[in-house]
């Protein structure tokens, strides 16, 4: 019996959420829009979402031999930050499975990353939380007491210790910056047992030969998005107003 009320209120917070996804925004762009839900009692529903024509953004960086320019690298970056920053400020959810693969191309991708690169939209919004209401910029580093939950290779140092809040979803952003940039992961993520582990012994660092081309505010944009402690970490908000995002 409380396993059957704990799905239930489970389900209900999910179809609020994806409730919030029926109204068409200024952040469709970047924001896969939800065109219809239809629930069946007692436990089942059926989303219709939109289409999207292209990879996921994890396809696309696996098909690259060589690293993406940081011109393109800064658009897709812009266009993660601005769905995240939505999703905290107007929806006022945590996402909690910020990943590549989380993120799809409305469109074909050129193989010469051609400006204007299609957009790069957010879906999967399975294990989003509610806030308790929107974020604004100066409190969105309120953390909540949650179930670990998310994809470990991208999930924030916090997250293991079982405290999530909107500085949590900022963190695989800055892991995927740096993958875009180098087509590797920082912190020796892929050789360590566990992510918490790599996260714990090896410091961030701009050490292979490719980073001898990457601009400082790139670099600098990286290091705030990665900061281990979620109260100076960087907020969606404050990646958009960074020098390399402006530039």
């Amino acid at each position: 019996e409380f396993g059957a009320s704990l799905l239930q209120v489970s389900l209900q917070r999910h179809l609020e959420i994806l409730d919030l996804l029926l109204a068409p925004t200024s952040a469709d762009a970047y924001l896969v829009r939800m065109v219809a839900f239809v629930a069946e009692v007692p436990r089942n529903f059926f989303q219709v979402m939109e289409l999207l024509e292209g990879p996921d953004l994890f396809d696309f960086i696996a098909a690259r031999s060589v690293t993406v320019p940081e011109q393109a690298a800064a658009a897709l970056v812009q266009m993660m930050a601005t769905a995240v920053h939505y999703v905290h400020t107007r929806l006022g959810i945590i996402h909690r499975d910020i990943k590549p693969e989380n993120f799809g191309f409305s469109r074909p991708v050129p193989g010469e990353l051609a400006s204007p690169i299609p957009p790069l939209k957010l879906f999967d919004l399975g294990l989003a939380w509610a806030l308790p209401q929107p974020v604004a910029e100066s409190s969105a580093h309120d953390m909540l007491e949650l179930q670990r939950s998310g994809t470990p290779l991208y999930m924030a140092p916090e997250v293991w210790r079982g405290r999530c809040g909107p500085p949590s979803d900022v963190w695989p952003v800055g892991l995927i910056t740096f993958l875009l940039l180098s087509l590797e992961l920082p912190f020796g993520l892929l050789d360590c047992r566990s992510p918490m582990e790599a996260v714990t012994k090896h410091p961030l660092a701009f050490v292979t030969p490719c980073w001898d081309a990457v601009s400082q505010s790139a670099k600098d944009l990286i290091a705030s998005a990665l900061d281990t402690d979620p109260a100076r970490r960087a907020s969606a908000g404050t990646l958009l107003s960074s020098s390399w995002l402006l530039a």
